[in-house]
């Protein structure tokens, strides 16, 4: 069955990265038992709507890989050397809703997903859980972190998941996730997983239809 398969290969995946994390958690695997301080430049979130806004200045096209819209970014910000989030905190969308607030969910995804793909999970995470699109707001590597210092940045990685508490997941494929072969997006779901930490799983409205193809025709 598919979805057997789905859960051998995490297991897997999590087993190979256990000396990851216990390399940057600790030996026990064990979180700091304090919360850590977070630069507060890092607690920074983008609404859907400045992403959606942002995609269409960075002209990134449909088929342009997260990767693709990261060296756009790079560029975007060389002058600044600040993150997208802190170049654009006070700036308004159209509807009213800010582009930038304190972060509310942490988006863990492939760099090798599609860029468009996961401004649509978005959206449809946002229309599942019935979040409001103008009080939400997404931490994305790509956007939150000064990309010139990415190296520094992303050490505090585990604190801006302690921090914020919700973690999703985009599934790209949902059959054969690339976040799933991601060092650091499993890194990011052991985090997750902790007592403290809220983990979720979210699809595109593509791969949800064609996971609802594939059930049909598995029955």
């Amino acid at each position: 069955m598919p979805h057997l398969a789905l859960s051998s290969r995490f297991s897997q995946a999590t087993a190979t990265f256990k000396k990851v994390t216990s390399v940057l958690i600790g030996s026990n695997g064990s979180a700091p038992p304090r919360k850590p301080d977070l630069p507060s430049h890092l607690k920074h979130g983008v609404s859907l709507a400045f992403l959606r806004a942002f995609a269409r200045i960075l002209r990134v096209a449909d088929g342009d890989s997260t990767h693709v819209a990261g060296v756009k970014v790079l560029e975007y910000t060389r002058k600044s050397q600040r993150s997208v989030a802190e170049m654009h905190e006070g700036d308004m969308c159209l509807g009213g809703i800010r582009a930038v607030g304190e972060a509310t969910i942490f988006f863990s995804h492939a760099h090798a997903c599609s860029f468009h793909q996961l401004l649509d999970a978005i959206e449809c995470h946002l229309a599942e859980y019935g979040l409001d699109p103008a009080t939400t707001f997404f931490w994305l590597d790509l956007v939150c972190m000064r990309q010139h210092f990415i190296h520094e940045e992303v050490m505090h990685i585990y604190k801006v998941e302690r921090h914020i508490g919700t973690v999703v997941v985009i599934l790209e494929p949902w059959d054969a996730p690339r976040t799933w072969a991601s060092t650091w997006c499993v890194y990011e779901m052991l985090h997750a997983m902790r007592p403290t930490g809220r983990l979720i799983m979210s699809l595109s409205s593509s791969e949800r239809k064609r996971m609802r193809q594939a059930i049909e025709a598995d029955e």
